[in-house]
């Protein structure tokens, strides 16, 4: 895998932007234009077939979101109380 696979095994129903609406993570494609961390526009450049057999975990966010990834997806993490960093 190269630094531009990285990955990020979620449910194949999960909902993605995209700059053409919503689709499903299971739907898309290589060179798919969908929307990064930041809100900005970036291409799929990774794609793997469904994976099955692989340990998932669901996930509920603080806001009440829910999703399911696989136990090898790849996070980037800020842990913060009340807005204030809590260090790493």
């Amino acid at each position: 895998m190269t630094s531009q696979q990285v990955s990020k095994a979620l449910d194949a129903n999960t909902p993605i932007a995209t700059n053409h609406g919503w689709s499903k993570m299971g739907d898309l494609r290589v060179s798919d234009s969908i929307f990064d961390e930041t809100g900005g526009p970036c291409n799929v450049v990774f794609a793997t077939d469904h994976m099955k057999g692989q340990a998932c975990y669901a996930l509920t966010f603080s806001d009440g979101s829910k999703i399911v990834a696989a136990a090898e997806h790849k996070w980037s993490v800020d842990i913060s109380k009340h807005g204030k960093s809590m260090g790493n």
